[in-house]
């Protein structure tokens, strides 16, 4: 049995726009449950640091609570994170920020992960989209796309950043060679 190497390199090169427009840089390896971990850390922490705010765990009773974050004083803070990405189908980039229970928080803040930085957005929840009959289970989601003319991931970046909102924070991945 003859196997053709030059075939088995096709198929393993074979990967996404997103995937190759992500390749080496920081938490592209890590899963999503993960890096959206490690990305309400780095908004917790920054907010921290910006509004000179005491910041703490969310807790009920001593167990960790899904309602929201974390604390800053008395404001319930709810973060979520969305990666830029390509739909091979539409053509279009465009990022998700998905179960967003606006109930349950009083400030909600987007991290959105890109190729070369973390964009923090303090959102006012409009623009929030219902899922059918999962809204109860599963909340609602934010979706930004930008136009299919769009079709380098910079400037679709800046579509969809001034689509967000004011950016409250931007910490560029070149920030962690220096």
């Amino acid at each position: 049995m003859n196997i053709n190497p030059l075939f088995v390199n096709k198929i393993l090169s074979k990967t996404t726009l997103t995937a190759c427009t992500y390749l080496g840089v920081p938490l592209s390896t890590l899963n999503t449950k993960i890096r959206g971990d490690v990305l309400q850390n780095f908004a917790r922490h920054v907010d921290s640091i910006l509004l000179k705010e005491t910041v703490t765990n969310a807790v009920k009773d001593g167990a960790s609570t899904h309602e929201y974050d974390y604390l800053r004083g008395t404001t319930r803070v709810e973060v979520k994170s969305g990666q830029l990405c390509w739909n091979k189908t539409s053509k279009q980039w465009f990022v998700k920020f998905r179960d967003i229970k606006p109930h349950l928080y009083d400030e909600l803040c987007l991290v959105l992960y890109t190729p070369e930085a973390l964009y923090i957005f303090k959102h006012n929840s409009t623009g929030l989209t219902t899922n059918g009959k999962l809204t109860t289970v599963k909340g609602m989601y934010l979706n930004y796309v930008a136009p299919s003319r769009l079709t380098d991931w910079k400037t679709a970046l800046d579509y969809i950043a001034n689509e967000i909102g004011p950016v409250f924070y931007k910490w560029n991945f070149e920030e962690m060679r220096k």
